[in-house]
Order: structure tokens, then C-alpha cells, then sequence
């Protein structure tokens, strides 16, 4: 019969082996998850503005709509309307040329009329950077393909799980005894201990959240064919039906992944209708100009805020998906919510992603893919997601730290002068990757900023992993205990590159928005702590050596 403490030693040693194992790669998707929270503003941020098309009143769009499709036949492919251009949607209509369902849009045009009230167009290739950061955080780091890296991407998601639950049967007993309690005076490594503890404590739910929906992410597919076999019938409904029985529930958890893959498989068998169809014909039918859609959309759905209409050709002609913000509650998308409307008559024709609308299924499956990407109260959600995977960071790292700390104290215990081989190693590791991470993300940045083609997703891939491997082989040549304050000063150099070249480029032909400017004074400070880090001394090395940090404080 196995005792108590042995059951909990048990669980003591799968925590730690499992998190190391694991820490690694959570830290790179914990790490480019923070910045995958603003991927629209970040594409924003990255683009280059100048010589695009203005946008137009709202009363106008009709106008511009009907020219485009008519001096543009290639935008009867699929193109969308904005009512509110931004940074990231600068004109107020677009049409995307050539599109990935990894690297997302690429080559996009950019319409809008000019005095005379001709249609003025202006291509320019979106910024992929942000993309690949998303793509980074979901493939935990690894550069493998959607057929690979999601299996994988399961896979440690189901060890962080175990390292999750292991972790509080360990740990809830002390922590139950002593809640808040900072071990200052016992040295550095009981402090990272208590410290690691108690934001693990606290932040538990964020993990759990995180830990199930990557799991949900990583297993999407299967569960939509399992669904689509067990619970909707064969002869069931359209896939915008009037009661929402359309696209599988658990195509909330893809959001604009997997509306793209919908689309570039409806798209395979759609080409007879590029080129061929009239304007605002489809049979005897006519579109509705924006405005008389928007009215009619308002007397069916009063909470709705309107601010973007796509419209994707079908066999009637087209099917339209109207989008709007929503910060009251949680939406599928980073647009925000969505609701499929005819676009000849101005009927809703499935309220399955219509905020407060929604059935309980497709609400929980939306909450799934909402939760993870922070897509509920607007920038509070955001925000509040970015610093609980701040908080993810260190905990990967302190882990790695602490099981490092514990291990040369018993190698040194046993005899050993130096650090064993596998010591050694995952120092190296921990090291490398995880700086190499922080300095492969700031290089991506930076790149999108200065770097010829740096809007394509190769080349910004390109530069993350030769940035990444360089910090890797630095931290194998010193050793990773060495490599550390050096490998600061490197993530602190190019991190400090952002808001240097942002505020010239500035300077120059643009003007400053909140998200530019709050993305340069966090690099700035983040930047300016490492390098007092690097260079401290006393508890400033807590952060870097906690085997060793307060013995000289």
C-alpha cells in the first residue's frame, strides 16, 4: 500500500520531470502568446500606410462597391467593406489576392475613390510578421506544418495538464499553511520557491483554461468529425440555416483560421464564378447598398454595432458576413462578432455567432477560442491575458531554475566539482531557448520595421530562427549558467531597436497611435530592466542565479 508521502513524492518528481520537459516549449508559445493577443493592431503597426487609398463616407460605399466590381472583375472573388477604417483595415474597401491559411493575407488591394469619384486602388502585401508570431505561439516554437505542429501542440498541452495537477497535489497542502509567505532571509533559492508557488497558486485557472483550450485547438478536427457523425443528422440543414444549424459547433474554436479554411475549400470549386457574374446582379436579384443592409440589420438585431461587411461569392451570387465589436462579452473572432445576412433581402440567416444569440453549444464553443485569444472586454481582456502569460514566462523559467538550483546542489553534495552532463544540457537549453525566444521575437519586430520583404512570413520565420539559433549556440559555446547576462544583453539590444527606429519612423511620415506607443515605452522598460539585471548585483541576480542571488545582497 503506498503512504501518503510517497503519493506525494510521486507527484513532487512527475511535476518536476514533466515540467522541464515540457517548460521549454510552453515558455516560446507562453512567450509570442502575449504578443499574438494584439495581432490585428500589431499589423497595424507594421504597415506602411502612405499612398493608400482614403477612406470614404458611408453614404458612399455603394458607389464604391459597384465601380470596384466593375474596373476590378478579380474582387468578385471575395472583397469587404469597412465602415471604421483602422490601422489594420486602412481603406474602406479591400480585396485579398493571394492568402494562406497559415501565413494569412498577403497581397491585398486597397480601394477607395478619388476627387473625381473614380476608383483609385493600391496594392500592398499586409504584414505577415504578426502572423508568424501567432503561428509561433500555437506550434509551441517548432517549425512544422498545421498536420504536424497541432499534434505536437496537443501533446504538450496534455503534459502541462499533468504538470498542472501534480503541481497542486504537491504544493496545496504548504500553500493552504502559508499563503503569502516570502522566505527573503533563507536564500535566493527558497524565495524563487515561494515565489514560483504562489503565482502558480494564483494563476491556476489561467492555466487550466489555457491548458484544456489548447488541447480543444490541437484536437478540433477530430472533434468536428465525431460531432458531425454522432450529433447532426445527414439530411440536416443548410449551412446557414434560420436556427443556426449550419458549421459545426466546434468551429469556434478555430475562429479566423477556420473560417479561412472554409473558404479556401469552398474556394477550389468557385472559380466559374470570377470574372463572369454582373455587378449587382445575381438572376433578377440586386444587393443592398451598406446602408439599406445596415437598417435592416438594426430592426433584427438592435445590440448589433456594425463595422465591416464581407461578402464571399456563392451560387445565388454572394452570401455576406457582417462583423462588429462587442466588448460586453466574449466574441469568436478578433473582429468580433459575426452574423451571416442576406445580402438581397437583409434577413439574418443564422444567429450561431450573433453575440447574446448564440445556442449554449455554440456559446461554449466560442468562450473556447474567446477565453485563449483574450477576445472579451476589448483591450481589458487583452491586457489582462498578455500579463497572465508574463506570468506563464516566469514561471517556466523559475521552474527550469529552481530544478537546475536543486540539481548542482546535490551533484555538489555527491562530489561533483562541475555540473553533470545532463545539468549541463538543460542549461544550455533553458538558456538558449528561452533568451533565444525573447531576442528571435524582439528581431521579428524590428525586422518588420527596417528589413527589406520583412512583410512576408518567410522571411520574418528566417529571421526569428536565425536570431534563435545564434542565442542557442552562444549559451552551448559559455555554457548556459554563464551565457545568461550576456544572453540579457542581447534581448536588451535588439528589444531597445523597436522603440528607437518606431519613434524615427515616426518622425518622419507618420503619426503616433496609443498601441505604437504603448508597444515602445514597454519594449523601452523592458529593455532597461535587463540590462540592470544583467549588470546587478546583490537581489537583482535572483532573477538570473538563484542558487546564488541573496548570498550577496
Amino acid at each position: 500500500m503506498i503512504r501518503k508521502p510517497e503519493i506525494v513524492a510521486l507527484y513532487r518528481r512527475l511535476h518536476s520531470w514533466v515540467g522541464i520537459l515540457a517548460g521549454l516549449f510552453l515558455f516560446i508559445g507562453f512567450y509570442a502568446g502575449t504578443l499574438t493577443q494584439f495581432e490585428e493592431p500589431l499589423r497595424g503597426w507594421a504597415m506602411h500606410h502612405d499612398g493608400l487609398p482614403a477612406p470614404v463616407e458611408f453614404n458612399r460605399l455603394a458607389e464604391l462597391r459597384d465601380k470596384a466590381l466593375v474596373e476590378f472583375p478579380e474582387a468578385k472573388s471575395g472583397f469587404s467593406l469597412n465602415f471604421e477604417p483602422n490601422s489594420s483595415d486602412p481603406s474602406s474597401m479591400n480585396w485579398v489576392l493571394q492568402r494562406s491559411r497559415d501565413h494569412g493575407p498577403g497581397l491585398t488591394v486597397y480601394a477607395g475613390l478619388d476627387q473625381e469619384g473614380h476608383v483609385f486602388v493600391k496594392e500592398r502585401v499586409q504584414p505577415q510578421g504578426p502572423r508568424f508570431i501567432n503561428m509561433l505561439h500555437q506550434r509551441i516554437g517548432l517549425p512544422l506544418n498545421r498536420a504536424w505542429g497541432r499534434p505536437v501542440m496537443g501533446i504538450v498541452a496534455f503534459l502541462y495538464a499533468a504538470a498542472l495537477i501534480s503541481g497542486v497535489v504537491v504544493m496545496l497542502p504548504s500553500v493552504a499553511r502559508a499563503m503569502f509567505t516570502m522566505r527573503l532571509g533563507q536564500g535566493a533559492r527558497r524565495a524563487w520557491f515561494d515565489l514560483h508557488t504562489l503565482l502558480g497558486v494564483f494563476s491556476l485557472p489561467f492555466h487550466i483554461m489555457i491548458a484544456v483550450t489548447a488541447l480543444g485547438f490541437a484536437f478540433v478536427e477530430p472533434l468536428g468529425m465525431a460531432e458531425r457523425a454522432l450529433f447532426i443528422p445527414a439530411s440536416g440543414g443548410g449551412a446557414h440555416g434560420p436556427q443556426g444549424q449550419g458549421p459545426q459547433a466546434f468551429q469556434g474554436f478555430q475562429g479566423e483560421q477556420g473560417q479561412q479554411g472554409m473558404r479556401e475549400r469552398e474556394g477550389q470549386g468557385r472559380e466559374h464564378a470570377r470574372g463572369n457574374r454582373e455587378v449587382r446582379m445575381a438572376g433578377n436579384q440586386t444587393l443592398l447598398t451598406p446602408e439599406e443592409l445596415v437598417l435592416r440589420l438594426k430592426h433584427q438585431a438592435p445590440q448589433f454595432r456594425p463595422t465591416a461587411i464581407d461578402y464571399m461569392p456563392n451560387k445565388q451570387g454572394y452570401r455576406v458576413m457582417v462583423v462588429g465589436p462587442d466588448a460586453t462579452t466574449v466574441t469568436r473572432t478578433a473582429r468580433g462578432g459575426m452574423v451571416p445576412v442576406d445580402p438581397y433581402t437583409g434577413h439574418i440567416t443564422s444567429m450561431k455567432d450573433l453575440p447574446y444569440k448564440q445556442s449554449d453549444a455554440f456559446l461554449a464553443a466560442t468562450a473556447v477560442g474567446g477565453f485563449h485569444f483574450g477576445r472579451f472586454g476589448g483591450w481589458v481582456g487583452h491586457i489582462t491575458m498578455a500579463l497572465m502569460s508574463a506570468v506563464g514566462c516566469f514561471l517556466f523559467y523559475s521552474g527550469n531554475a529552481l530544478w537546475l538550483a536543486s540539481r548542482r546542489r546535490k551533484d555538489r553534495a555527491a562530489g561533483y566539482l562541475t555540473d553533470r552532463l545532463g545539468t549541463k544540457i538543460l542549461s544550455i537549453l533553458s538558456s538558449g531557448v528561452m533568451f533565444g525566444c525573447m531576442a528571435g521575437v524582439s528581431a521579428v519586430l524590428v525586422a518588420m520595421l527596417i528589413m527589406p520583404n520583412a512583410e512576408y512570413y518567410a522571411v520574418c520565420e528566417a529571421v526569428f530562427y536565425a536570431v534563435f539559433f545564434v542565442c542557442l549556440a552562444i549559451a552551448g559555446v559559455m555554457g548556459g549558467e554563464r551565457s545568461i547576462p550576456w544572453l540579457m544583453r542581447i534581448v536588451a539590444f535588439i528589444t531597445i531597436l523597436v522603440p528607437v527606429i518606431d519613434v524615427w519612423r515616426y518622425s518622419h511620415n507618420e503619426h503616433y497611435e496609443y498601441f505604437g506607443l504603448s508597444l515602445d515605452v514597454t519594449a523601452l522598460l523592458f529593455s532597461l530592466w535587463l540590462v540592470q539585471v544583467s549588470y546587478g548585483r546583490g537581489a537583482t541576480r535572483l532573477v538570473r542565479d538563484p542558487a546564488r542571488g541573496l548570498k550577496e545582497a
